[in-house]
């Protein structure tokens, strides 16, 4: 009798030495999936025409990128803001541009025409980009530090995004400057793009 309770009592602990490692395996972390955010583009910028390339415009100074689209309604809400951070940007410092991720050519342009909207606008259809630009939905507004490292992003709508954005900038002029600086004005986008206030 007691060779059989042997045998019930080991066969369960087998069982539950067996179901035990299973447990702790489940509740393993996964191995990690070394990944990098591709927040590369090229693409070509509306108003002007030239080739606007990803790495050329983040390897000098910051970069801001404001992912966006004419038929968002929230995106439609927020755009004083972001015009609001344009105009108070010192666009010898910082790299500033808008990405539509949405919508025809001709109805990019005539959105900014409508609201007097004149920094540059990049149209995702006219060529390639990464797909970490659409990961955090839009409207979002990405800084990058000189070389291209990400500082952060941020989707608040309304009076505060100005100054968060404020503070994600001097993070990333804080990263420090290229003596090989490539901006805007390079690319002719200041003679073409007069600032003015959204409505």
């Amino acid at each position: 009798m007691w060779i059989v309770m042997y045998a019930i009592t080991r066969a369960a602990a087998v069982v539950l030495a067996g179901l035990l490692a299973l447990g702790l395996a489940a509740l393993a972390p996964s191995p990690a999936i070394a990944t990098e955010d591709d927040y590369s583009f090229d693409l070509t910028e509306l108003q002007s025409g030239a080739e606007v390339i990803f790495e050329e415009l983040s390897r000098a100074k910051p970069l801001v990128v404001h992912v966006w689209g004419p038929d968002c309604p929230h995106c439609r809400v927020h755009m004083p803001y972001v015009a609001a951070l344009y105009e108070k940007l010192d666009l010898s410092e910082v790299n500033f541009l808008t990405l539509s991720v949405t919508s025809t050519e001709e109805e990019i342009e005539d959105y900014l025409e409508e609201r007097e909207l004149n920094f540059p606008v990049l149209w995702g259809a006219s060529g390639d980009y990464g797909d970490a630009w659409e990961s955090q939905g839009w409207p979002t507004t990405y800084v990058f530090a000189p070389g291209g490292d990400l500082v952060g992003w941020c989707d608040i709508l309304g009076p505060a995004y100005v100054t968060e954005m404020q503070e994600l900038i001097e993070q990333a002029k804080s990263q420090g400057y290229s003596d090989n600086e490539l901006g805007l004005d390079d690319l002719r986008y200041k003679s073409s793009h007069s600032r003015s206030s959204a409505s």
